[in-house]
């Protein structure tokens, strides 16, 4: 099909989608081009009813939405060699109901990159925005075990596309064949594909596509990865569309659960029941039912009507060579009833039924492979004693020798069992707290109107934090996980009061010592962002000695604790101090650079954010350029990440006395940090603060304050007054008034900063002295000399502590005698007097051009 003929076959085709389903023989019969129905026919025949199929069977139902269409072979091949956005399509890898997938090369001359190209054929303008809406989110997937969104769009004629991350590796079922034949090795690569589900869910994304060929595993890393999310549903509204009443979707229907065949609501119940249906497979080489997959009808109805089989009979009784060969090599008599009830629990009929999120299901598979008691039997204390001893079998066997021996293994092992059933309690927060927050996405909990991510966080924090108010030592790690979250939203006002209290109160309690680390961590930097600059530095000098070893969480912990350190420097002025801290972090994550590739981007962009604040502008560029370029690897174009390292090169270029190139860089992603980090976020603030940087060295000072001013705002409605941030964006603010003679405002809004820094700022700070020395000038201009003589007083006793800043010195040494002069104090010393009219000298020493880069997120 040539590109005309596909345009006018895509024109038609959404005029259909629009129309009743009675309509649209009338529309096919009145084409003017009567070549272009069998086209037509066809892509209808692929889409999914209009309506909800609540009075057909569900079995007749099924071949509908399955029916295999013949690819248009023609036009696919035509593709390979077209440009898609900065790609070139080299060849197809493969093709579904939705579309059509290639390998494809970046061809745009800014590094190498292979990807892969799903183009979405069957896209009614509807659909078209959906992937439009949800590209921000997908990208916002970072997971090892998730294949990354790259980038997004439309072709010139109008096709959606996605570039998802090439995976060069194998399904799944095939790796497992060929390299594990063991239970255990397969239940731990499982979990980590449930892991990757856990992340999806927590960013409100249900995958439900879940099978085989969707989990390819790398070939050099044996690394699984999750694929095809480009047709993932999203929890929450779109377009004011109820997403309870779903229609039959996307789907495999060998792995299908029943409410996809019913229409029923789409849930993360349905990747529970999808991964079970994939376990099931792992472990015995054949599917839950009896019945053939590839005959619809007879499938379907014992998806919906029959219960699963069990592991054991399926062991027992697997046909032909290849179930032999796929399962794993044991006997059916040693498979575990504990792992048959956590299948059944995921295979259950009723959503209802089914584990609640993956973070439960994932506890119960670590339970079994660890032989500790497993959520989905339900078990009593024999049960659980059982599953102790089997645990323990040497020492109990010890034990039986006497009764003295009995009586103290009887102690020791309900110690242990109690400590195992509170680590299963501890695990289990986490799960409750993500089922809470997928709780407040339905729309009938959403009091009229669709909830923002912070609506559904507030309202799943709160229940947790009334149902555990009880339970301290469960309690205050479930307030540090909702404080994280908080922390990933950007509202860090809300997430600091949770740290306050979680943290002393964790001290006493029996806790690993890296889950106190990475509390002391995550609430250090909520405390500076906040402006708590004493409690910041107090709970990180706890946290440094905790951090022994080398362990991939260990390294993670350390570097976030090096970049708040990073941030208190930076933020107080003091340059070299910062480029120091930044180069200890480049040095501490240098050994693991091949396991932590996003540590290392973090650590490269302070690196080179500080050599530019040193003025060391070649070093610093090709540093931020680095990690631009690994971010784009890592994670894409469209991600956050990737965008404000863009954002930081900007800022480089302005700093580097290249507005013109800065605002080339910022202006274009202003629109998209807003949408992704929305309007009350440090990241926008960030942007707005270094566009304004921008603005004020192009002379565009209207621009830079209206900038700097909604900047102020933005750091407020995600931190504090307090903060920093607040007050580096009104100084700017200040000085632009100042310069333009406005002594009276100027002056006010320097007390705003004064206030904003009184517990983020350091005593000592060097911004400190360019800021007292600002307010003694505005005073001495409106002849207010007390009020002057007080903050020149203050200048000089910060600088006589700084003697390397002797620009601002001599000018602060002018003005104080300038101001006992008309003070009538003392005579004015030959040669000191100057005249003092404006701020903006070169002699000054002042730091006009305050930047921000982008605050960590994990």
């Amino acid at each position: 099909m040539d590109a005309a003929r596909w345009a006018a076959v895509r024109r038609h085709f959404e005029i259909l989608l629009d129309l009743a389903r009675e309509g649209r023989a009338a529309y096919l019969d009145a084409l003017d081009d009567a070549d272009l129905r069998p086209d037509l026919e066809r892509m209808l025949a692929r889409r999914e009813d209009d309506e909800a199929p609540v009075d057909q069977p569900a079995a007749r139902l099924i071949a509908g939405a399955i029916a295999k269409v013949d690819d248009d072979g023609d036009w696919e091949r035509a593709q390979i060699g077209r440009r898609v956005g900065a790609f070139r399509l080299e060849s197809k890898l493969g093709a579904g109901g939705m579309g059509t997938v290639y390998r494809a090369q970046r061809v745009d001359g800014r590094f190498e990159q292979v990807v892969a190209i799903k183009l979405v054929l069957a896209a009614h303008p509807g659909l078209r925005e959906r992937f439009r809406n949800e590209q921000g989110i997908l990208a916002g997937l970072n997971h090892p075990n998730i294949a990354q969104l790259v980038d997004g769009g439309e072709t010139e004629d109008g096709i959606p596309y996605l570039a998802m991350e090439f995976v060069d590796g194998v399904p799944i079922t095939e790796y497992c064949n060929a390299h594990l034949p063991g239970l255990a090795d397969r239940l731990a690569l499982s979990i980590k594909v449930a892991e990757a589900l856990s992340q999806a869910h927590r960013n409100l994304v249900v995958h439900r596509d879940i099978k085989p060929n969707n989990i390819l595993v790398t070939r050099e890393e044996a690394r699984p990865k999750l694929l095809d999310f480009g047709i993932a549903k999203l929890l929450g509204n779109h377009g004011g569309a109820q997403m309870t009443l779903q229609k039959l979707g996307p789907m495999t229907p060998a792995y299908a659960a029943p409410e996809q065949f019913t229409g029923g609501a789409i849930s993360v119940a349905t990747d529970v029941y999808q991964f079970g249906v994939l376990l099931f497979r792992l472990i015995t080489g054949r599917l839950p039912y009896d019945a053939d997959p590839d005959d619809s009808i007879a499938w379907g109805r014992a998806v919906l009507e029959h219960e699963p089989i069990t592991l054991g009979r399926a062991l027992r009784h697997r046909t032909g060579e290849g179930g032999v060969r796929e399962g794993v090599r044991m006997r059916a008599r040693d498979i575990h009833r504990d792992l048959d009830a956590i299948l059944q629990c995921c295979l259950a009929k009723d959503p209802a039924r089914r584990y609640g999120t993956m973070d439960a299901l994932i506890g119960d598979l670590r339970a079994f492979l660890d032989g500790r008691p497993v959520q989905a039997r339900h078990g009593g204390n024999l049960y659980r004693a059982a599953r102790f001893a089997a645990r323990h079998r040497w020492s109990v066997g010890l034990g039986t020798a006497a009764l003295l021996g009995l009586v103290g293994l009887t102690v020791f092992s309900l110690v242990q069992w109690r400590s195992a059933r509170h680590e299963a309690e501890r695990a289990l927060v986490s799960a409750q707290f993500t089922e809470e927050l997928l709780k407040a996405t339905d729309p009938f909990n959403a009091r009229g109107g669709t909830r923002t991510a912070l609506d559904l966080m507030n309202a799943a924090s709160e229940v947790m934090q009334r149902k555990l108010a009880a339970h301290a030592d469960l309690g205050n790690p479930a307030a540090v996980q909702i404080a994280n979250a908080y922390i990933n939203l950007g509202a860090l006002s809300l997430a600091h009061p949770l740290y306050e209290k979680a943290i002393p109160e964790m001290r006493g309690q029996a806790l690993p010592p890296l889950a106190y680390a990475a509390a002391l961590e995550r609430g250090a930097f909520a405390a500076q962002r906040n402006g708590a600059l004493e409690q910041s530095r107090a709970w990180l000098a706890e946290l440094e000695p905790l951090l022994a070893g080398e362990s991939h969480d260990a390294v993670r912990i350390r570097d976030g604790m090096i970049g708040t350190l990073w941030l208190i420097a930076r933020d107080g002025g003091k340059a070299e101090e910062a480029l120091a801290v930044a180069e200890r972090g480049v040095a501490a994550i240098a050994p693991h650079r091949a396991a932590l590739p996003d540590i290392v981007q973090r650590a490269t962009l302070r690196l080179g954010t500080s050599l530019t604040d040193v003025g060391r502008f070649a070093e610093g560029e090709v540093q931020l350029r680095s990690a631009l370029d690994q971010s784009i690897a890592l994670f894409g174009a469209a991600h956050g990440r990737s965008i404000t390292a863009r954002q930081t090169l900007g800022w480089h270029y302005s700093s580097a006395g290249h507005p013109e190139r800065g605002l080339a860089e910022l202006e274009p992603i202003a629109t998209r940090m807003r949408e992704v980090f929305g309007a009350q976020s440090q990241w926008y603030g960030a942007n707005l603060h270094n566009r304004g940087n921008a603005y004020r060295q192009l002379g565009r000072d209207d621009q830079a304050m209206a900038a700097y001013r909604e900047s102020a705002e933005a750091y407020r409605g995600s931190t504090s007054e307090n903060s920093a941030q607040v007050g580096w964006a009104l100084l700017n603010v200040g000085y632009i008034l100042h310069g333009r003679g406005r002594l009276a405002e100027a002056l006010e809004v320097y007390r705003e900063v004064s206030d904003s820094w009184r517990t983020s700022m350091a005593a000592d700070a060097p911004i400190r002295a360019d800021l007292e020395f600002a307010m003694a000038d505005a005073a001495h201009g409106m002849q207010d000399g007390e009020t002057a003589a007080a903050h020149i007083e203050r200048a000089m006793a910060l600088l006589r502590a700084r003697p390397q800043d002797g620009r601002l010195l001599a000018s602060a040494l002018a003005l104080s005698g300038e101001i006992a002069r008309v003070r009538g104090e003392l005579p004015l010393p030959a040669g000191v007097a100057q005249d003092r009219h404006g701020v903006a000298g070169a002699d000054t020493g002042f730091r006009p051009w305050r930047i921000e880069t982008e605050p960590r997120s994990r």
